[in-house]
């Protein structure tokens, strides 16, 4: 019995998982309109390469001869931890695929690339200088992580309350991040300790009494 309630436990957090990603991506895209110029915004864009190698773009956002912006979304639970693994997948194999697309595109070309991550989880120590020296070796594109406190003063920027308020919801107030909060407060209180006046402590005798009561 366990083992079905479990199971479905699991399939239930997988399928939030999948709908938090999706919403996290709307929750970008309309970021993206309330503060920057644009042309046009597209989410889960795929593109292809000469070889047929496919990447998807969570949200491309273009502006005519300004920037193509691909940004990365990352949509967790308020804590979730970001494995150093899909950082390094996102520079080592995402960012150049995505470039040598870009370069077949006559409507890019002159256009400034802009790679984005987005994400309301935490990346590693690790992770962020990795993050960090890519984007010193970066000349002819532009690199940059929004973690969740940027993207909690981008959304408050925004003034759009239905937005602010789907994004305290679903990413900041989490309920699973309030019963973490309330167990973190439940464990750091402690029960008052008596003034020590009140403390009574037996004597050897007292205790001998204690031992040799006879109820016959």
């Amino acid at each position: 019995m366990k083992g079905v309630v479990f199971k479905r436990l699991s399939h239930i957090e997988g399928a939030a998982t999948n709908l938090r990603g999706a919403l996290f991506e709307y929750v970008a895209a309309a970021v993206v309109r309330c503060d920057s110029a644009y042309t046009s915004i597209d989410l889960n864009e795929i593109l292809r390469d000469e070889d047929g190698r496919s990447v998807e773009v969570d949200v491309l956002v273009f502006h005519t001869n300004q920037s193509v912006r691909f940004i990365e979304c990352k949509g967790y639970k308020p804590g979730g931890r970001v494995p150093d693994e899909m950082i390094e997948r996102w520079l080592v194999d995402r960012i150049p695929l995505i470039r040598k697309v870009a370069e077949l595109n006559p409507a890019w070309r002159r256009c400034r690339l802009e790679f984005e991550f987005w994400t309301t989880g935490e990346l590693s120590a690790e992770a962020q200088n990795q993050v960090r020296e890519a984007a010193v070796r970066a000349r002819k594109f532009k690199l940059k992580v929004v973690d969740s406190d940027a993207l909690a003063r981008m959304v408050k920027a925004t003034n759009n309350t239905a937005l602010k308020r789907t994004f305290q919801e679903h990413f900041l107030d989490h309920p699973l991040k309030k019963a973490e909060r309330a167990s973190k407060i439940a464990s750091s209180r402690q029960l008052p300790k008596p003034p020590s006046s009140m403390l009574h402590t037996r004597d050897a005798t007292e205790a001998e009494c204690a031992v040799d009561v006879d109820y016959g």
